[in-house]
């Protein structure tokens, strides 16, 4: 006999009609906290707002060429932001940015006429699209090789009125 643990084998069949069950919950930053987090970054952060970053990852999402998300995140959250250990304070605004992407996408592709741009608000309390503007231009120089000629060419074609071009 040998004193190697014996493996044991179980084997789960999923039947069609079983749902499959939910992915657990990640931990990650609150809004507010990764409003602060994006602040604080500064210029090492290609925004530095909710507004700016809804308007970064939805360039992303419409943008005619995919970006590898190790490319944006470290844009967003640092180089080492994906190496970071579970809990720290990178770790989990990687977190929370990769939720809102998530969040985006599942909107955009589930419900489009659901998405809502996220506008700050000026001192008045309208809202204000120039950070979502910021955010949203500052990816498109990475991934589209026309900008946003391409985005008022669409605008123009299909009814849809973007934030950029609102007067």
């Amino acid at each position: 006999m040998t004193n190697k643990p014996r493996l044991l084998k179980e084997t789960r069949q999923i039947r069609a009609a079983d749902p499959m069950p939910p992915p657990p919950e990640r931990l990650r930053l609150s809004d507010a906290d990764l409003h602060t987090y994006l602040r604080a970054r500064g210029a090492a952060s290609a925004v530095n707002s909710l507004s700016g970053l809804d308007g970064y990852l939805a360039a992303i999402l419409v943008g005619p060429k995919f970006i590898d998300p190790r490319i944006w995140v470290a844009d967003l959250a640092g180089e080492n932001a994906m190496m970071a250990t579970e809990g720290t304070k990178d770790a989990l605004a990687m977190q929370a940015i990769v939720h809102h992407f998530n969040t985006i996408s599942a909107t955009m592709s589930d419900a489009p006429d659901q998405y809502r741009p996220r506008f700050d608000t000026d001192r008045s309390g309208k809202p204000d699209p120039l950070f979502w503007e910021l955010g949203f231009y500052r990816n498109c120089s990475r991934g589209w090789q026309k900008g946003l000629p391409w985005l008022l060419e669409y605008e123009s074609t299909c009814g849809w009125r973007s934030p950029l071009s609102a007067a």
